[in-house]
């Protein structure tokens, strides 16, 4: 996978992440109308899917994560989805 310029991640500690921050397309997350599955499920994959790739990509979070439990607008901008997922183990 390659780097993707829409998705911003942030740690809370760049070295050893506890707490890793995902700033995205809403369109990422919510997918476009007409999609087939009920939003709320289709977040929850969608979420995941992103934090796994990326978090491989940046070698983050090795033990795995939970997570996320919300997506919400940052800064009130509903055309970007941030969602936040907790790394596993020290």
């Amino acid at each position: 996978m390659r780097s993707d310029p829409d998705v911003r991640i942030t740690p809370d500690d760049p070295a050893n992440p506890k707490h890793v921050r995902f700033d995205v397309p809403a369109v990422y997350v919510l997918g476009f109308p007409g999609d087939p599955f009920p939003v709320t499920l289709q977040a929850r994959i969608a979420t995941r899917e992103i934090a796994a790739a990326h978090l491989s990509m940046l070698g983050y979070c090795p033990k795995g994560f939970s997570g996320p439990e919300g997506v919400f607008a940052p800064d009130g901008d509903r055309s970007r989805s941030a969602f936040v997922v907790d790394c596993i183990g020290p």
